[in-house]
């Protein structure tokens, strides 16, 4: 008879495994050689939201090989691990996971950004190339909770690569619990989507 606790544990892990065989796989070098498909419509764009993750949370799936969320919990390296994520991208400032990362064979990547806008352009600019390297891929960003620098890094990403109106990237923004407080931040990916734009 299976225990109670074993069929807690074992739905989100059968989901983890699923990921891992299917939505996890980074682009080919064949994909270079298709062309874009038109684009979907804007709901059916914004990251897939991923629940029921052990030591996981505010998770989507940005793009094939790119993951978004919130500073994991010690159990979330291992649940990251059985995704498949190769590289862990942290945004926080002041504090340090390499050894839990490494620890469960992942690559650990620190890009410290702090809530003003100084150097902000430059960390945002080397997140979205480090994200978009199918050498680091499949790769796991995130923050302290996944919203806001974690926010304005996938807004980014959306205008930059994948051709977003601003408002869009917003809208995602807004969805995985951006707090509007970050005034900096908000007038940052204004003025980001501005550039991109000419």
């Amino acid at each position: 008879m299976i225990s109670m606790a074993f069929r807690s544990t074992l739905a989100p892990l059968a989901l983890v495994y699923v990921l891992a065989g299917t939505a996890l796989s980074a682009p080919s070098a064949d994909d270079a050689n298709h062309t874009t498909p038109p684009p979907l419509p804007l709901s059916a764009r914004f990251s897939e939201r991923i629940y029921n993750l052990p030591g996981l949370a505010n998770v989507g799936r940005v793009a094939p090989g790119i993951f978004r969320g919130a500073q994991p919990a010690r159990n979330g390296y291992a649940t990251l691990r059985a995704m498949g994520i190769k590289t862990v991208i942290d945004m926080r400032t002041g504090e340090s996971e390499r050894k839990f990362v490494e620890g469960a064979g992942m690559q650990a990547i620190a890009v410290p950004i702090q809530m003003t806008r100084t150097g902000l352009q430059e960390k945002v600019d080397r997140v979205v190339a480090l994200m978009t390297d199918p050498a680091n891929q499949p790769v796991y960003v995130h923050c302290r909770h996944g919203q806001d620098r974690t926010g304005i890094v996938v807004a980014a990403y959306r205008m930059k690569q994948q051709g977003w109106s601003l408002t869009d990237a917003e809208t995602e923004m807004q969805a995985f619990g951006f707090n509007d407080i970050w005034i900096n931040f908000k007038k940052f990916i204004r003025q980001y989507g501005s550039q991109i734009d000419k």
